[in-house]
Order: C-alpha cells, then sequence, then structure tokens
C-alpha cells in the first residue's frame, strides 16, 4: 500500500499553485481557469456551449429577446440556431442578433434577416462580421452555406460585459404576423477569457 501511494502522490487542492510533484502539474479536476495546473488550461482552451430556446410571439411589432447574459468577456467560436416550432411564423423581417448593455445595442448581425415562412429546421448562423447579415439556410431546398474568404464556416468574435451592467446577447426581430407564434433554439461556442462565462437568460 505504501509503495501505491509513494507513487500516487496525494491530489492537490483546487487551483494549488504547487509545482513539486507531477499531479500539481496535472490538477484538480475541480480546478477553474483562474487555475495554473493542465487542467485549468483545458478549460481556458475549449469551448463550452450553452443553448437558449426563445419563443417569437410579437402582435404586429418588433420584439427583442435575450438568449444569454455576458459575465466578462468571452470569445464566441459559433453563434447559430434552429427554427424548432413554426405555428404561425408567415412574416418574420429584419431579424438579426446584437448585444445589449442596458442602454446601447451593437449589432453582431445585420439587422435584415428574413425567416418569413421558413420552416421547422431551418438553420441560421453568424458566418461574417457584423456587417453582414446572418446565413440562414431554408431548408426548402438543399443549401450549402460557406465562408468567401475566410476557412472557417463560422465567424469568431469577442464580447465584453459593460462593467456593473446586465449585458445580454438577444435575438431582435419584426413581424406583422398577429401574434406570431414560433420557437428557435439558439446555441453559442464560447472560451472564457479570463473569469469570463456566458449564460442561458
Amino acid at each position: 500500500m505504501r509503495d501505491i501511494q509513494e507513487q500516487f502522490p496525494p491530489i492537490p487542492s483546487t487551483d494549488s499553485a504547487d509545482n513539486s510533484t507531477l499531479a500539481d502539474i496535472i490538477g484538480n479536476k475541480n480546478d477553474t481557469i483562474d487555475g495554473n495546473s493542465l487542467f485549468a488550461l483545458s478549460l481556458r482552451d475549449s469551448n463550452h456551449i450553452v443553448s437558449k430556446t426563445i419563443t417569437l410571439n410579437i402582435n404586429n411589432g418588433t420584439q427583442s429577446l435575450n438568449c444569454f447574459q455576458v459575465v466578462g468577456t468571452v470569445r464566441i467560436a459559433r453563434l447559430y440556431a434552429e427554427i424548432t416550432d413554426a405555428t404561425t411564423l408567415t412574416n418574420c423581417t429584419a431579424a438579426f442578433f446584437e448585444l445589449d448593455d442596458g442602454a446601447a445595442q451593437q449589432a453582431i448581425t445585420l439587422n435584415n434577416g428574413v425567416l418569413s415562412g421558413m420552416a421547422v429546421g431551418t438553420f441560421v448562423a453568424k458566418t461574417a462580421t457584423a456587417g453582414n447579415t446572418m446565413s440562414i439556410a431554408n431548408n426548402a431546398t438543399g443549401v450549402v452555406i460557406e465562408p468567401v474568404a475566410d476557412k472557417r464556416a463560422f465567424n469568431r468574435f469577442f464580447i465584453t460585459q459593460k462593467i456593473g451592467v446586465n449585458t445580454y446577447i438577444r435575438f431582435t426581430y419584426t413581424s406583422t404576423d398577429t401574434p406570431a407564434n414560433a420557437q428557435i433554439k439558439v446555441w453559442a461556442e464560447y472560451r472564457a477569457m479570463n473569469s469570463g462565462t456566458l449564460v442561458s437568460v
């Protein structure tokens, strides 16, 4: 038993700064992104995935729906969505993603997406810079979406919370339906910068 204990030293405490054994270097499975172990580094270098299902139910107007709350700074690797219910989605225009800090909004995609009449399974994604319309794959036909210049299918970007203020990624659209009745599931794949995180709301 003693030989086994000598070969496998005690597990270090969470976010331990010790660096004297192999276990210290590997780390504790409860280490956070603030640690310096290999496990903590793997957390900083991997993408986390959050999702939120939003309900479109505006009655002839414009609606903004919060999807995720931003805490600190994160790098978004992928932002995409799928229509999961299209009971009434006859008219859905000026659709886009934006960052809202309670006082000001910044575009994540251009505010001219059109989802009117789209069916369940239609795919939406940010594939270019904020000055471009989000890509929409209308599944009435087969669709291929690919970037023009970049080799990546998605466009990565950084977002930062306004200090001391709840800050959100939200989906905004306009509809003349009375009312609209649809659902969209939104996903975000992100990497934490320092202690940043993204929370479904």
